[in-house]
């Protein structure tokens, strides 16, 4: 995503989010979702660039998700 990791947040597996999610067994699930979180990272960040254009090419963090919020961007990714 290009920002401090420390602004990324991560929701546990729950059944309230993804309801088929499969078990996780020894490295499998790292593996599995490793993978998922790069692809999500990929989508996020294609949405966001699309909006470092001209006067707001160099926007903060914090500008630039915002900036997206009010044009209803999505800032979550989804997978299955």
């Amino acid at each position: 995503l290009r920002c401090n990791v420390n602004l990324v947040r991560i929701s546990e597996t729950s059944t309230d989010k993804v309801a088929n999610t499969s078990p996780t067994a020894a490295s499998a699930s790292s593996d599995l979702n490793g993978m998922a979180i790069r692809i999500a990272c990929e989508q996020i960040r294609e949405r966001l660039d699309k909006l470092l254009v001209g006067d707001d090419a160099h926007l903060s963090w914090k500008d630039l998700v915002k900036k997206a919020y009010f044009l209803r961007i999505d800032l979550s990714a989804h997978g299955f």
